[in-house]
């Protein structure tokens, strides 16, 4: 791996703060397509936005059944999935904003503050619930397939988790915040392996604000170290790296993740309501 202060190199910022169409209030959530557009839900508005990567608005919408959105997820076709805090349950639409359905968990489990959503190459979706300490699995109609996970530290449960994301064989990585770890799935649940433990020093986990997966890395933002941590699929601590001085990132605040289709990483700076946009080395 490159040197650590090659491994990020800026590429700019974009974001204007503000209520309307293409403005950014309390922006919770983060995705891009494989054409490197870039998703953003906002709670403070409602609005959910489609940018090219340059910042340029292409595309924003609200619905009368979305109030507080979160995570945000685009599948190959480009129909987007929000899941909503408030409401306790995910919408999700066509690509140019038209509702096409709404889920609201699997038989007799409610969706309990849903706030991490992906979907894998077949068109499933998986839903992380903060207070409901687990993962449901829905098909592309949005019928329920699974779940798992309960309250608790052993492998397989999960304390408050924030986020998750989808590796490149399919794995499902889960941001367990609470637990101050990363665990990682099968695509049908199975628990494989779990990293981090408490602590603000290089490989350990304070508090995970959110991670993504890339063809052969892990990234984690965590607020313990206030920076971004690098590792490897299976769950080696590589790399634990400050971004420069001058984008003033905190990642103390909310700070979300996604990577994009050209090498590029997206970081959204939910305090400051922009996007900043790297180059990644490795």
């Amino acid at each position: 791996m490159p040197e650590p202060a090659s491994l990020f190199v800026p590429l700019g910022e974009w974001g204007e703060q503000g209520d309307g169409p293409g403005r950014l209030n309390q922006p919770t959530g983060i995705a891009l397509d494989s054409n490197g557009f870039v998703y953003i839900s906002d709670a403070g508005s409602g609005f959910i936005h489609k940018f090219d990567p340059f910042g340029s608005p292409r595309l924003s919408f609200q619905d009368p059944l979305l109030e507080r959105p979160s995570a945000i997820a685009v599948d190959h076709g480009g129909a987007i999935y929000v899941t909503d805090s408030a409401r306790n349950h995910v919408l999700i639409f066509f690509p140019d904003g038209r509702r096409l359905r709404r889920v609201t968990g699997g038989p007799a489990q409610r969706f309990q503050s849903p706030v991490g959503i992906a979907v894998n190459d077949d068109g499933d979706f998986f839903v992380v619930e903060m207070n409901g300490h687990r993962v449901q699995q829905f098909d592309s109609d949005g019928r329920f397939v699974r779940s798992w996970g309960r309250e608790g530290e052993a492998p397989g449960e999960f304390r408050s988790p924030s986020g998750l994301a989808i590796g490149p064989d399919g794995s499902i990585y889960v941001a367990d915040t609470g637990n101050h770890r990363v665990q990682q799935f099968t695509g049908e649940g199975e628990f494989v392996a779990a990293w981090g433990e408490p602590g603000a020093a290089p490989g350990q986990m304070e508090f995970v604000t959110s991670l993504a997966v890339s063809d052969r890395f892990v990234l984690v933002a965590d607020r313990g170290s206030s920076c971004l941590q690098i590792w490897s699929l299976e769950g080696r601590h590589l790399v634990t790296q400050r971004f420069p001085e001058w984008t003033k990132l905190e990642v103390t605040a909310p700070v979300l993740l996604a990577l994009g289709p050209r090498k590029e990483l997206f970081v959204l700076d939910a305090l400051r309501s922009r996007v900043l946009r790297f180059r990644i080395n490795f």
